[in-house]
């Protein structure tokens, strides 16, 4: 959380006091306290950063649909990322751990995934692998979409859907070097297969 607050903050070049205030008080205090400055920064101050931030604090409190979810639209209608891509989890499920209305979750995943977003680009992957509507070639353009912004867990789902025969055309070495870039971008499940690979294909 505090990555995402710094790195939330360079983003939005910390424009508004009230979200300096709201970093400043995360970093002292923790969240709880920061959210209210975040909730000013949004209402007041119209700063899409604001409401994610207010919108993320929000969520601990057991209401994710009617006190986080108006806080990740604002954000998204005004042009942040991460807003949409926390609109699309809620709608698929992922945060709430309800039923995927996936007609209304396509559009902000699909929205923040093509804003190179890899946590969207994985559920759509993960829609298209695993869900009701299959379709491994559309999986595999959203996980590579990840992988090529260098997230880990995307070139993880990428190699493995050659490395479980869902789809062909990659040779072994293939595979471990993509499992060796997910490790290389910090996903530990990808050093574990690239490690096991390696033995096998080092033989």
């Amino acid at each position: 959380m505090r990555k995402l607050v710094l790195l939330v903050c360079l983003v939005a070049f910390c424009f508004s006091d009230n979200f300096e205030e709201g970093v400043k008080e995360y970093i002292r205090s923790g969240l709880d306290g920061s959210i209210e400055f975040f909730k000013k920064s949004c209402d007041i101050d119209n700063n899409a950063a604001g409401c994610f931030l207010a919108g993320f604090g929000m969520e601990n409190s057991g209401d994710i649909k009617g006190l986080a979810m108006p806080l990740y639209q604002k954000a998204c209608n005004m042009g942040d990322m991460n807003g949409c891509d926390a609109v699309g989890q809620i709608y698929a499920g992922i945060k709430t751990g309800e039923d995927a209305d996936m007609q209304k979750a396509m559009p902000y995943l699909q929205k923040a995934c093509d804003a190179n977003l890899a946590s969207s680009c994985i559920a759509l992957g993960e829609y298209y692998s695993d869900g009701l509507d299959n379709d491994i070639l559309k999986a595999k353009g959203y996980f590579k979409n990840g992988c090529d912004s260098k997230d880990g867990l995307s070139c993880f789902y990428y190699a493995n859907l050659y490395d479980t025969k869902k789809l062909s055309g990659l040779s072994q070495d293939e595979i471990m070097e993509y499992y060796g870039l997910g490790c290389d971008y910090g996903d530990d499940m990808s050093c574990q297969k690239f490690r096991i690979k390696y033995k096998v294909l080092k033989k």
